[in-house]
């Protein structure tokens, strides 16, 4: 008896392309059904992303102004450039808070949006096939994990991938 070794990978790659497959269905569901909704989560995720690279320069700024206004010597008015840095520092803060928010609120709406519409086309393709499926163990389980995940797990996967993004 000889023994041939495993082949490991055809399977492991095959299910990478499968679920590959359905990223971009996903992808495209969610597009197709909000795409306005989907540009302004994914515009929120970038600036979101962006504004924290602001933090290390407005506090580099600020230390620069800082150590000049004490250099100078010269009253109150060698702190303006500081105030100026700490407000724009402030500013950039509250203004990522407030996008967080925003988000947020725009992620709950694309996703009410997306399950109302989902749900109705379960809903229709359920209407539409002959009741003898109704009475078939496999269709009758296939329909219930539709009706249970479609409504939320592409746009779950896509939420996902831009947030790695």
């Amino acid at each position: 008896m000889i023994l041939e070794p495993a082949d490991d990978t055809k399977p492991g790659i095959a299910e990478t392309l499968k679920q590959g497959l359905r990223l971009g269905r996903a992808i495209r569901l969610v597009w197709t059904i909000a795409p306005g909704w989907a540009v302004m989560n994914l515009a929120m995720v970038v600036v979101q992303g962006l504004l924290p690279l602001l933090a290390p320069y407005f506090m580099k700024r600020t230390i620069d102004a800082l150590q000049v206004a004490i250099a100078v010597h010269d009253g109150l008015d060698a702190f303006r450039p500081v105030l100026f840095w700490v407000i724009l520092a402030a500013a950039a803060a509250l203004l990522s808070a407030l996008l967080g928010s925003l988000a947020g609120l725009a992620g709950q709406h694309q996703s009410m949006v997306f399950s109302d519409k989902v749900t109705d086309i379960v809903h229709g393709k359920s209407v539409a096939v002959d009741l003898e499926y109704y009475e078939n163990p496999s269709y009758h389980d296939t329909m219930q994990r539709a009706q249970v995940e479609a409504a939320s797990r592409p746009i779950g996967v896509v939420n996902r991938l831009v947030g790695v993004g």
